[in-house]
């Protein structure tokens, strides 16, 4: 039998292991294959998936990084990795990954929804961290627009919400999020909109009722409620 005959049936073997959940046989068959031919890369594959499935993240990293050189585009093994870095906190390279997927099988189910998690676990990340608050905004602004373009509008939606919680006064975020509401809720209009952080005020917030009164027109009363909120952080610097 010809020796690409052999790895052939070899890869078929192992693959079978693989399937029937005998990991390390598999692994073992896959690794003395890769060893003999390193350039044979449905054999990197299919280790870098035995990998993957037996929970062993580093050697499958190891292995579809080398087996993506060979094959940049190839959806499976970019899709893997992508799960993986996302578990490992590698985040933009896990969105990497993905816009990779996406380039090529825009509609691809699991890469769509990979991408979900992706951004929210990124957008989480810079939430908890006060060290990169500044930078917020540029990221994700870049998230929203994703996934408005996508046509997510109501994901795209909470994260400017989200922003507006950091910067009440910003008007870009402002336009962007009454656009978008405007789409969602097309019968809404502005007076209605009030920033989350103006809606979470009211909670701790009980103006006097001669207050209210003289601010019955809700522009106005956003415009109070704002100022207060100004007042506020200024008492914290």
């Amino acid at each position: 039998m010809p020796e690409s005959e052999n790895d052939n049936e070899i890869l078929k073997q192992a693959d079978q292991l693989r399937l029937s959940g005998e990991y390390e046989k598999a692994i073992s068959l896959l690794s003395e294959l890769c060893e003999k031919n390193p350039f044979l890369a449905p054999a990197k594959l299919s280790l870098g998936r035995a990998y993957f499935e037996y929970g062993k993240l580093d050697q499958a990293v190891s292995v579809l990084e080398e087996f993506v050189d060979f094959v940049p585009d190839h959806g499976l093994a970019n899709k893997i990795l992508a799960r993986i870095y996302v578990h490992q906190k590698r985040i933009e390279e896990a969105r990497v990954k993905i816009q990779i997927v996406l380039a090529e099988t825009p509609q691809d189910p699991v890469a769509l929804k990979l991408q979900k998690e992706i951004e929210m676990t990124g957008f989480e990340e810079v939430e908890d961290d006060e060290t990169v608050k500044t930078s917020t905004p540029a990221l994700t602004t870049t998230m929203a627009e994703l996934y408005y373009h996508q046509g997510h509008v109501k994901e795209a939606r909470k994260i400017y919400e989200q922003l507006l919680l950091h910067d009440p006064q910003n008007k870009d975020l402002q336009e962007k999020l009454r656009l978008i509401q405007d789409e969602v809720n097309p019968s809404q209009n502005l007076e209605a909109q009030e920033p989350q952080e103006v809606i979470a005020m009211q909670v701790d917030y009980k103006p006097q009722q001669s207050e209210i009164a003289h601010k019955s027109n809700p522009i106005e009363l956003l415009e109070m409620l704002l100022a207060r909120v100004q007042e506020r952080r200024r008492s914290y610097v």
